[in-house]
């Protein structure tokens, strides 16, 4: 599983300014060596900004169940658990565009002053 795990990344990641040789194994399996420490530390910041997007994602669930939703759209107030466990993935996914909704639709709501006026 290894050896088939470096040789796809050795496919995506090749080092095309240091040729490396391609080695023959006593099984005469090619092995890649093309994967230099740039790209794995490439790898390792990609996957550290995937985490940090997914925890910021679940400290936002957190807000956008307790006062997010009935913001965006009133009639989800009083919902059950089990539609709030439905839309959980999409919401880790999507939380930039939806706090970004938020955002817009409490500048667009009338103040306290207004709603008593009309």
């Amino acid at each position: 599983m290894n050896l088939i795990f470096k040789f796809i990344l050795s496919f995506i990641f090749l080092n095309l300014n240091e040729p490396k040789p391609i080695r023959v194994s006593h099984a005469s399996i090619h092995h890649f060596n093309c994967i230099t420490m740039n790209s794995l530390d490439f790898l390792l910041l990609l996957f550290r900004i995937i985490e940090l997007y997914l925890f910021l994602g679940l400290v936002f669930l957190i807000y956008f169940y307790t006062k997010g939703l009935s913001r965006l759209d009133k009639a989800t107030e009083g919902t059950s658990t089990a539609f709030k466990l439905l839309i959980a993935p999409g919401t880790l996914l999507l939380w930039p565009l939806l706090l970004l909704k938020i955002i817009k639709t409490s500048k667009h709501e009338p103040s306290p002053k207004e709603k008593t006026s009309n």
